[in-house]
């Protein structure tokens, strides 16, 4: 059993525990690919379905070889910010069609997103919408519901250059 953990002792601590010769280390250090890890999580995790409510934030960042946010389609509401960036292959987001509520939406870098579909279902956003830097995005479709958003929100549209309508607002 252990009994106690201490991290990053300071050096005449780790020598003491070196020289005692009964002390376990965790180094922690993990590498793997990408495509390895999504293989893992699909394997062992391969939908989030339990999952209705984040009282955080949500980070997609990121992840070369994501196609689809399929697996969360049960997530309802996020109380911080949906944060989705860094993902080149992802064309729409299908996946999130049952979130109705965030605190802030983020969506940055995604090359190849040429629609906000799957976000049918939103009907709050309580802070700010940031769209920056998607050149594919040609509309705003799947904004529709949107219509609980606080006035004082904050919208920020920029480098989208595919962009031509607003319309969705």
């Amino acid at each position: 059993a252990v009994e106690s953990f201490v991290e990053k002792p300071d050096a005449e601590t780790a020598k003491r525990f070196v020289e005692a010769g009964s002390f376990f280390w965790n180094a922690g250090i993990f590498v793997f690919r990408a495509k390895d890890m999504m293989g893992a999580i699909a394997e062992h995790l391969p939908d989030l379905s339990c999952v209705l409510t984040v009282r955080g934030d949500v980070f997609i960042n990121n992840n070369p070889e994501l196609l689809t946010l399929e697996g969360l389609e049960s997530l309802r509401s996020i109380h911080g910010e949906l944060t989705l960036s860094h993902s080149p292959l992802l064309t729409d987001l299908t996946g999130l069609d049952g979130l109705a509520s965030a605190g802030a939406l983020r969506i940055e870098d995604c090359e190849t997103l040429t629609t906000l579909q799957g976000l049918g279902s939103l009907l709050e956003i309580d802070r700010h919408i940031v769209l920056n830097g998607n050149p594919s995005l040609e509309s705003l479709s799947g904004l529709d519901a949107l219509h609980g958003t606080s006035s004082s929100v904050a919208l920020y549209f920029q480098d989208n250059p595919a962009l031509a309508s607003l319309d969705a607002l």
